[in-house]
């Protein structure tokens, strides 16, 4: 009997930077709270008043994105966790970094549509608020990259203003993957894929359907759009004995107004391949590649009859 006769393939990968909802799997590997774990455990080393869970970071600086180019000013590194946007849109003073821990918790302004917490996590971290006032966030984790712990998963959500401000002047998300620890702004990305933006663009929903919808709370510094939760896989194989660094950032808008946030939660693991052996005289054998990329090539071992 051929081991292998075909394959079924059960699991559509979808590329680095690009996406599919999923339900969130196992805990990181050799990444400390790279997705959490902790909760809202407070971290009292080395600075109660930095990031409440162990391994990320907190930074700010303003933004000052173009209609061409976002940008942020130079950036204040290891902030407080408990800093507040004060700035004054009606929706009083937030925090710019918040753990979210209820699981049943949907943000208003998607009218309830879009839940804080990612569906299978008990734990999501929001970054940003609605205030506005030109801020820009950062949540920084470094770590070594080895064999348990080079396929990154990211799950994210997003609500933005889209005022039809030019470009990148509307509020904008990132998230990307450098060498380093990531405190230059500058810093490389570990590869060209390592990378993913998006600015309060009005034709989202029409350009993304299914992915970006237009939300039905309005208020003044709407409309609003939102994308709900959405996942993407970057493989480190290649960085393995490398310190790399996950980055990921938020900003309101240029001209002041109008804020953004996101929700954020990840995941590091070893990539592997689940299959299923032949028995009971079967010819299908069913392989279950890491979801997270786009699409994935078989080959034919010439050795294998």
């Amino acid at each position: 009997m051929n081991l292998i006769k075909r394959f079924k393939v059960l699991m559509f990968a979808v590329v680095a930077l690009s996406f599919a909802n999923s339900s969130f799997g196992q805990a990181s590997v050799g990444c400390p709270n790279f997705n959490f774990e902790n909760g809202n455990t407070p971290w009292t080393n080395p600075n109660p008043a930095l990031w409440w869970n162990a391994g990320w970071y907190l930074d700010r600086a303003t933004y000052i994105g173009t209609a061409s180019q976002a940008a942020w000013g130079a950036w204040s590194y290891n902030v407080s966790a408990e800093d507040e946007d004060t700035y004054s849109s009606g929706y009083g003073a937030q925090r710019f970094f918040q753990m979210e821990t209820d699981v049943n918790a949907t943000d208003n302004f998607t009218g309830g549509q879009l839940k804080k917490v990612h569906p299978g996590s008990p734990y999501s971290a929001r970054i940003g608020t609605p205030n506005g006032g030109t801020h820009g966030e950062q949540l920084r984790y470094s770590f070594t990259v080895s064999a348990e712990n080079c396929l990154l998963t990211f799950y994210y959500a997003m609500v933005l203003p889209s005022p039809s401000h030019t470009g990148y002047v509307n509020p904008t998300f990132q998230i990307d993957v450098v060498e380093g620890n990531g405190m230059n702004a500058s810093a490389p990305l570990v590869k060209p894929c390592a990378f993913f933006e998006k600015n309060g663009n009005t034709q989202l929903p029409t350009l993304e359907p299914g992915v970006w919808h237009n939300s039905t709370f309005t208020d003044s510094n709407g409309p609003y759009i939102y994308c709900d939760w959405q996942r993407v896989a970057i493989d480190l194989m290649d960085q393995i004995g490398h310190t790399v660094t996950v980055r990921i950032r938020m900003s309101d808008c240029a001209q002041t107004q109008h804020g953004g946030w996101g929700y954020f939660v990840g995941e590091a693991s070893n990539p592997s391949l689940q299959a299923s052996g032949c028995s009971q005289g079967a010819n299908i054998v069913e392989v279950v590649a890491p979801a997270g990329f786009a699409a994935y090539q078989w080959y034919i071992n010439p050795s294998n009859n």
